[in-house]
């Protein structure tokens, strides 16, 4: 057997580490280890010296891997779907499933050249970006006592090019981009971003705001919502809609006016409609029915945005019935008698029928002390049901959760007592949340999820159209 004379070993091990890589390389007749490129330099190199580098940072001058002649080596402590700088926190905010080292030949490029063996395992649930980065040197040892008696032999193993590398090469750049949080972040984006690169290991997680770097105190506990708002998640909506059932109330829409007891179900939408969408499904996964009021003024979603108006046709898709949710202040200076009132409510109403391609049944004003418009209370005009008519506030129960919590009388003394043979109930979808949380900060929640929106549309079609997207 023919073995190689030297062995060069670009390791910034030491110690027992070492020692199991020198293990691993027994039959070889010399080994000289460095861990500078300025130390290989200094280094002769023959016909049967080869390069071996284990779990380094260090870029291989050209020339020296041109004096190798393709006899250099990297023991790359990630999979072939990570080539670049910290992979294994990219890998984490992929949440891989599957990850490995990878041995390839060295070439000018880094990560590019032909990939020689991959060492694979499994990524058990919860492993942190250091856990995953032991676990793959730890499958680079392994790959490296497996191949190298053929590299010793000047033997390449079998060639694995038919694995080819991942289209992205992580840089040191991205790394910090990942690391820098935008104001917007959601929740989601955020727990993937800290679990990869900060958690209780790192502290790499900013957020810049004019010109200050803040930075997470891990010092002072994490906070969690009062329990004054468990009331407002959607657990407790859920409960609300079983709670109006047992009481015996009919989910009835603003023209059906049944004898029995029943109930007019209604959202204005003021604040979002993807949590508009998500409370209708949770209706429609109940089999009951809502009216959803939407303004097409509104400061927190626009109806002609393609995103928003799906979501809208989704939930009259689902059963729902869509109203006009008027809002007096599109319209500064107006003297609100009934016939320019009508005459708003007609052109609006056309808008949101032609959005949707059906016709709507009622309306709703927001902030109805506006202008007065609350003592304009005919049950009808302009061919819609007025929310506030007479009707509906001389001889109907009504509850309301404006601002966050139940004003007037608190729906569960309403629904549990049944005082009320008909009913009444506003909700705004914006207020109900999967999680506990005060009302502002539930605000928060939806102007920052759509800022993300935006942002993350912005981004995708600049990479779509192969443009730089300028941060810095």
């Amino acid at each position: 057997m023919t073995l190689v004379s030297d062995v060069l070993l670009l390791t910034p091990l030491k110690g027992p580490e070492l020692g199991r890589v020198y293990g691993s390389l027994t039959g070889a007749s010399r080994i000289v280890t460095v861990s500078e490129a300025a130390e290989l330099e200094a280094q002769s190199i023959g016909s049967s010296t080869i390069l071996i580098a284990f779990g380094t940072g260090v870029i291989v001058p050209d020339r020296i891997l041109q004096k190798l002649g393709g006899r250099a080596y990297n023991f790359h402590a990630a999979s072939p779907e990570y080539p670049g700088r910290d992979p294994h926190h990219f890998a984490i905010y992929d949440r891989v499933s599957r990850y490995g080292a990878t041995l390839h030949v060295m070439t000018k490029r880094v990560d590019e050249g032909t990939i020689l063996d991959v060492e694979w395992f499994d990524v058990p649930p919860g492993t942190t970006p250091r856990v995953l980065l032991q676990l793959a040197n730890r499958a680079m040892l392994r790959l490296l006592r497996s191949t190298a008696p053929r590299l010793l032999q000047l033997t390449q193993p079998p060639d694995h090019a038919f694995r080819s590398w991942g289209p992205r090469k992580t840089t040191r750049r991205q790394f910090h981009e990942m690391c820098r949080l935008e104001p917007s972040v959601s929740p989601d984006e955020f727990e993937r971003r800290f679990a990869a690169f900060d958690g209780g290991e790192y502290n790499n997680l900013v957020v810049v705001l004019h010109g200050w770097t803040f930075r997470i105190d891990k010092g002072v506990p994490r906070e969690t919502a009062d329990q004054l708002w468990s009331g407002f998640t959607e657990r407790a909506y859920r409960e609300l809609i079983s709670a109006a059932r047992r009481a015996g109330y009919f989910f009835s829409g603003y023209r059906d006016r049944p004898a029995n007891r029943h109930v007019v179900w209604r959202h204005d939408v003021d604040l979002s409609m993807h949590r508009a969408l998500r409370l209708a499904e949770i209706e429609r996964a109940a089999n009951v029915s809502a009216t959803y009021f939407v303004n097409p003024h509104c400061q927190f979603y626009n109806l002609f945005e393609p995103e928003i108006t799906v979501r809208l046709r989704r939930i009259a898709k689902l059963g729902h019935r869509i109203g006009l949710h008027f809002d007096a202040e599109a319209y500064p200076g107006t003297d609100w008698r009934r016939d320019v009132l009508a005459d708003r409510l007609g052109s609006e109403r056309r808008l949101i029928e032609d959005l949707l391609g059906s016709p709507i049944e009622a309306f709703s004003y927001h902030n109805p002390e506006i202008g007065g418009l609350i003592e304009i209370d005919d049950d009808e005009i302009a061919g819609l049901v007025n929310a506030y008519g007479r009707t509906f506030r001389t001889e109907y129960g009504y509850t309301s959760d404006s601002n966050g919590y139940w004003r007037f009388e608190p729906i569960e003394y309403v629904l549990r007592a049944a005082r009320h043979e008909r009913l009444q109930v506003l909700t705004h979808p914006g207020w109900w949340t999967p999680e506990p949380m005060p009302p502002r900060a539930r605000v928060a929640r939806c102007v920052y999820g759509r800022a993300a929106n935006v942002i993350a549309h912005y981004d995708a079609f600049l990479q779509a159209h192969y443009r730089t997207n300028l941060s810095d």
